[in-house]
């Protein structure tokens, strides 16, 4: 025959008197900055906030996925060739095809880079506010131009 474990003791009863008095609770301030942050809570260069990178998707779902991709490609042609469907899908259906079939396209991008030097720019502002304004013609001696 098993024997059952002893029953824990029970705490005995507290009167309102004896109960403890709740303290209110006080936030300790950090002085620290949690791992890889600097001030301001930014991370810090060279740190990465998810190293082990995007999480891989299970063989198992890739697999279910690529079993359908014939099936899906055919309904995405449907939808593209189907003059009733609204636009936008047609569009969304049209791009999926010939992403899969030719790739994204790829983007040209054509910048023109400068070099600013703020410091300059910031001087000459100083230095046009800070110009005389031009005086208006005739206000030298009082007499304007032709009133002699």
């Amino acid at each position: 025959m098993k024997k059952s474990p002893p029953n824990p003791p029970t705490p005995p009863a507290l009167s309102p008197a004896s109960a403890p008095v709740a303290k209110p609770a006080v936030r300790a301030r950090r002085n620290t900055h949690p791992a890889g942050r600097g001030e301001g809570g930014r991370w810090l260069p060279g740190v990465s906030p998810n190293p082990g990178g995007r999480p891989a998707v299970a063989p198992e779902v890739k697999e279910a996925a690529q079993a359908y991709t014939l099936e899906m490609l055919a309904v995405l042609v449907r939808v593209a060739m189907d003059e009733g469907a609204p636009p936008a899908a047609r569009v969304t259906a049209a791009n999926a095809v010939l992403d899969r079939g030719h790739g994204k396209p790829t983007t040209n991008v054509d910048a023109k880079v400068a070099t600013v030097d703020v410091t300059k720019l910031h001087l000459q502002a100083l230095l046009d506010l800070s110009a005389p304004a031009p005086r208006p013609i005739g206000a030298e001696g009082g007499h304007s131009v032709g009133a002699l």
